[in-house]
């Protein structure tokens, strides 16, 4: 096994065991994409899939500030906006539906899947 496929693997390890203040672990849909942007070097805080009938009904993921310049190299180009929070940057699809936007993130993942060297 190479290094990198080491550290990908410990960040995977890890991402199964992070859990919300209501003890709700990251999404399914979602946490693929949380992996790859901590391997990628651009630390999260909070992500959801999107929900059907309540919260938002598209998918998002937080970032850290300090990242930013980062994630807008790699979505440049991409149907993908950010939102400035207060203490993070939100990372969500333009087109705010469930469908259209987990579409969105999945093609982030298989940009960021294709970007490990």
């Amino acid at each position: 096994m190479k290094l990198q496929d080491i550290r990908y693997k410990n960040i995977d390890e890890k991402s199964k065991l992070i859990t919300d203040n209501l003890g709700n672990k990251i999404d399914n849909g979602v946490r693929e994409l949380v992996v790859l942007l901590n391997y990628h070097k651009i630390g999260t805080t909070q992500s959801c899939w999107g929900h059907k009938n309540w919260g938002l009904p598209y998918p998002w993921v937080d970032i850290h500030k300090k990242y930013l310049g980062n994630i807008l190299e790699i979505i440049e180009g991409m149907d993908i906006e950010t939102e400035n929070l207060e203490e993070t940057i939100r990372i969500q699809p333009k087109i705010k539906t469930l469908k259209k936007g987990r579409e969105v993130f999945k093609g982030l993942k298989n940009k960021l899947k294709n970007n490990i060297k």
